[in-house]
């Protein structure tokens, strides 16, 4: 029963991971759009490798950039750019530069990564 379960999830997951490579994907586009985030009146624009989210604080005031990524991950990283703090954060999937919706898209594929482990153990 646990490797029938273990097969279907990793079926699951590769599904899921041969899907998540895609074209285009639409990605929010402000400036000054801080958090907590609130996408309706917000524009989107039309994207070829991946979103990005820049947050930082400057004197106090915070400040966060929504656009298009240039580099094709899912992860966030701090920097300091200029003597301030930022959080860049780059993702893959369509309007995925929301409020939170970046950590939640990189849970899914670590759990996919320990499944598909298992599974190999199990299978092998």
């Amino acid at each position: 029963m646990a490797s029938q379960m273990t097969f279907l999830l990793s079926v699951l997951c590769i599904l899921y991971l041969h899907g998540s490579g895609v074209s285009a994907l639409d990605c929010y586009s402000c400036t000054n759009c801080n958090d907590p985030f609130k996408a309706s009146g917000v524009s989107t624009m039309s994207c070829s490798i991946s979103c990005m989210k820049i947050k930082g604080e400057r004197d106090g005031n915070q400040f966060v950039l929504r656009s298009c990524g240039t580099l094709d991950v899912d992860k966030c990283e701090k920097q300091k750019y200029e003597g301030v703090d930022v959080e860049a954060c780059m993702c893959k999937g369509n309007l995925c530069n929301g409020a939170d919706d970046i950590k939640m898209r990189l849970t899914l594929p670590i759990i996919c990564a320990i499944v598909l482990a298992m599974a190999r153990k199990l299978i092998f």
